[in-house]
């Protein structure tokens, strides 16, 4: 009974290293870049970078307890999307979960969407 744990095990084991393995390698960055900054071997040579983002939170409630209509929300949500691809070329919009402190120490959760756009220099 032990022999087969043992068999199951290393078998697991195995299989796990072949598959963390190849995925790290493809994530690691090269050992050769001197530094973050450098893309000199990489597919993007020559590439534009923007060293900036800028990002907004478009909230789902009024002052956490009073939940906005989803038309609403969405209406929002383009408002930014169209002004962030106005001012910086594109933008992108994210669901996420939002939480801030009421003023009696309550956390208040809330959905969120992200709007965000990269910029090469902010004025």
């Amino acid at each position: 009974m032990k022999k087969r744990f043992w068999t199951i095990g290393l078998s697991f084991a195995f299989l796990l290293a072949l598959l963390i393995v190849p995925v790290q390698q493809s994530f690691s960055a090269p050992e050769t870049s001197a530094n973050a900054g450098s893309i000199s071997s990489s597919a993007l040579n020559g590439q534009y970078h923007l060293d900036n983002v800028v990002k907004i939170y478009v909230p789902s409630t009024i002052k956490g307890d009073i939940p906005i209509s989803k038309e609403a929300h969405e209406k929002l949500v383009d408002q930014a999307l169209t002004q962030f691809s106005d001012w910086f070329g594109g933008a992108t919009a994210v669901e996420g979960t939002g939480a801030w402190m009421d003023k009696d120490k309550k956390l208040i959760k809330e959905k969120v969407t992200i709007v965000y756009a990269f910029a090469d220099k902010l004025d």
